[in-house]
This record gives C-alpha cells, structure tokens and sequence, in this order.
C-alpha cells in the first residue's frame, strides 16, 4: 500500500444539525489500529466501545459508528488520527527482509509524518519569510502566572499585566482575587485587588483592615477636592479682578482731581492688572480640571492640551460626572434620577418588567369608546373599554394586534344591533366561540359583557355575562 503524504489529511469534520441524529461518520484517511483515532463530539474526547466502536483500518479506510443527535445550535464531530511514535518490525542483517512488513512500517511512518503536519499547521508560527531571528520561547511559569502573552518592540514573546476585572462597588464578605477592580462607594475612588482575599470590614478602603491588599487607580476623592478648591480660587480671583476694576477707576477720576495722585493711581492700576493676570491663571487652572457639560467623552482640555489625571466633566447625553483615570473616563457620580427607588410610588414610562410579582389589586381604568357608525376598538385604549351605542353600528378592530385582547361592556337600551363582519377583524369577521358561534344578542338593560381576542390574524369573540 502506497499513502501520499500530500493527499492524506489526517483530520475529518461532521456538522450534525440541531435534533438530528447521525450514527455512521465515515474515516476517509488510512489508519492501523483503533487506538490511532481520536474522536470528539462538541469538543469533548470519547471513549471507544464505550461511546464508540471502529471497523476499517489496518491500513485502510474505515468508519465511527456512534449516535450523535444535533444539540442546540448543531453538534460538531471531529475524528482525528495520531499514531503512536514508534517502531513496531526489527529487520535482522542477513535475513530476507518482511516486504509486507516494510512496506507497513514505511505507511505508519508516512503516517505519522502526516499527524505531526496537521498538529504544525494547527500551531502558532513565524510564517516561513519572516525574517525575526529572536527567540520565541514563554518565561517561566512563576513568572507567567496571572499575566498575558504580548510582544515586545523585537517582536519577542513577552508577557503583561491585563488591567483587571471590574467587580462594582466593593462589598463585605466577598471573595476578590488578584486583579479585581471595586469602587469605594464613600469616596468614590477605584482600587485595584493585589492580594487575593474575602473582605471584611467596612469603606473607606485606605483604612480598611485589608488595606495593604488593594492599591489606589483612581483617586475620584482627591479630584472633587481639587476640583471644589479651583472653584474657590477662580471665585476669589474674580472677585479679586472687580474690585482692582473699581480701583483703577477711582485712580482714574483722581489724577483728573490732581496731577499729584495720578503716580499712586498708576501704581494702583499695575497692581489691578496683575490680580487679573493671576486670575485669568487660576481660571485656566480650573478651565483644564473641569471641563464643563459635553455630549461626549473629551480627548483634550478645552485649550487642545492633554487630558490631566483627575479632570472632571459632566456627560450631558447621560446624565453623569464622569473623572478621568489617566487612560480612560469612568463614572464618578450618578444622579438620583438614574435609579428606581425601592420605597413609595414611582412612575414607569416605556419599560419592560420580566416576571414581576405585583402585590395588591391592580387598578385600571375603563376606556370610554366614543360612538360613531364605525367606532374603533383599539387595545392600545386599555383592556376593559365601554361602549354607549346611539344606533346599530358595524365597529372595526384596525389596531389589534396577534395575542391582544379586550373586555367590551355595550351598552344598549333602545335593541339595537352591532354587525361584527368588518374585514379589520379577519377573514369575514369574529368568529364567535359562544351562542352557537352567532354574534350574541345585547340586553336592552344594562350591559352585554363580551370578550375579543385576536389569534394570528383572526380575532374571537365570546359573551362572557351580562353587568
């Protein structure tokens, strides 16, 4: 048997689609004994007889017999081949030579040359007209744990911290491992976790009993501060520059008064112009540490400098302070707008409650319908509507939708007569589930309670009492 090396790709993927079952997979690449096939389902390697048998090999092609039924999203099957690395046939100097057993040993070679191929071309490599002759080998494992593969400037392996998980604000009794990021919610700073731990104690972090394990990233409590002194200090220099403004305007009326006081007035005026310069510096100072409301996040100061650590600015599309860390804006303040309070009363515009347990009475209101030859009965007017007819009229559904419903009270105190065929309502109108499937009879006294619901495109009506 002769195997080309080209040709004989030791690797072969099924998909089996979602709720399928497959129980044969072919092995179109020549193998010698069972033991030379791996066989995975979704990644994870079977066990042969157990999940699996073989027929076929001993050279040749042969097949998998197993059941594989399609999970969610579809199975994948893949059937590989690695030959155990040795040899199996001894030739004696002197002694005819096995040509069958030769012949075998050069096809399990050839073989084997195919597996290690597959495994290469599978691996991470330098393509073959790279010209880097530096070292690809990984440091040590002391050295590598906890960190991320990256390449230097040389194109070497080296490795790097990743800049940590973020966990929320930091909580009592909770397991941090090395790398955590929490925010400490009475000072707002954010602390990176050096030490693995479950926490105890209490905020501020600085003072905590676990305060040698945590280090400081961003310091949002030293920024409000600096931010609330710049404040202050522009408000002092503009008052500051007013009153040199009065001074040089009274320094002015006097050297028209006498020539005399015209010296000390011009002293006072160069005394006013520095008050101001040094008050246009502590603006600036402040101009480039809070930087106002904007719609997004700012790459520079409002002068087209970079970013100071620690600068503020307030993010008008979503309604938050956010601080500077050095490298990115995050979160340093949000208004109670932005929460849902767990106490009183509060008003839900356009959201989405999934499985909430409502305790109490629900309260709804009854939509009045107002009457017409053809009124319209919409859900989006609530799901219990009332109706006082002035006349037999023909109402429509136009606005129903699939799998919405509403309760109608009529009422009608002169008999008259609602026509239910209107096109709106599907097919040739409601197709009615009580009364022998006729559209009921309305009492001339109080209200005819009636139920509709629509089912894909057909609605359904149903006399459910009288109120």
């Amino acid at each position: 048997m002769t195997i080309d090396i080209s040709d004989n790709n030791p690797r072969i993927i099924y998909t089996v689609a979602q709720g399928v079952t497959q129980t044969s997979f072919a092995v179109p690449f020549e193998f010698f004994a069972d033991s030379d096939l791996n066989v995975y389902v979704d990644s994870v390697l079977k066990t042969i007889t157990t999940h699996y048998t073989v027929s076929g090999g001993d050279g040749s092609t042969g097949t998998v017999t197993m059941s594989v039924t399609g999970a969610t999203g579809g199975s994948i099957v893949a059937i590989t081949r690695d030959v155990t690395i040795e040899r199996v046939t001894d030739f004696t100097p002197g002694v005819e030579i096995n040509r069958a057993a030769l012949n075998t040993q050069l096809d399990t070679l050839t073989a084997i040359a195919a597996d290690i191929k597959d495994q290469a071309l599978r691996a991470i490599r330098v393509q073959d007209f790279d010209p880097s002759t530096t070292g690809f080998e990984i440091p040590l494992a002391a050295a590598r744990a906890n960190k991320v593969f990256a390449f230097d400037s040389a194109g070497a392996v080296t490795i790097t911290n990743e800049i940590g998980v973020y966990k929320g604000n930091w909580a009592a009794s909770t397991a941090y491992v090395e790398r955590d990021l929490v925010k400490d919610t009475s000072t707002n700073n954010i602390f990176l976790c050096l030490v693995g731990h479950t926490s105890s104690g209490s905020q501020p972090l600085t003072t905590n009993t676990d305060s040698a394990k945590w280090a400081l990233i961003v310091d949002a409590d030293s920024a409000t501060t600096s931010a609330s002194a710049a404040a202050s200090s522009a408000s002092a220099a503009a008052s500051s520059a007013s009153s040199a403004s009065s001074s040089a305007s009274a320094a002015s009326s006097s050297a028209s008064a006498a020539a005399s006081s015209a010296s000390a007035a011009s002293s006072d005026a160069s005394a006013a112009a520095s008050s101001a310069s040094s008050a246009a510096a502590s603006y600036d100072s402040f101009d480039d540490r809070y930087l106002g409301a904007k719609s997004s996040d700012p790459t520079l100061d409002n002068d087209g400098n970079a970013l100071l650590t620690g600068a503020l600015y307030w993010n008008s599309s979503a309604n938050e302070m956010r601080v500077y860390s050095g490298s990115a804006w995050v979160i340093s303040y949000l208004p109670a707008s932005g929460y849902v309070t767990l106490t009183g009363s509060e008003t839900l515009t356009n959201k989405t409650l999934t499985d909430p347990a409502i305790t109490g009475a629900i309260l709804e209101d009854i939509y009045t319908i107002s009457d017409g030859a053809a009124f319209e009965i919409d859900p989006g007017n609530g799901s219990i509507q009332l109706i006082t007819l002035g006349a037999s009229r023909t109402p429509k559904a136009t606005n129903f939708a699939a799998g919405e419903s509403v309760t109608l009270l009529v009422d009608d105190g002169t008999a008259y007569t609602l026509t239910w065929t209107d096109a709106t309502f599907g097919g040739s109108g409601v197709v009615w589930k009580t009364d022998g499937g006729v559209a009921p009879t309305l009492n001339t006294t109080g209200y005819t309670v009636i139920v509709l619901f629509k089912v894909s495109t057909q609605v359904y009506g149903a006399r459910v009492g009288d109120a």
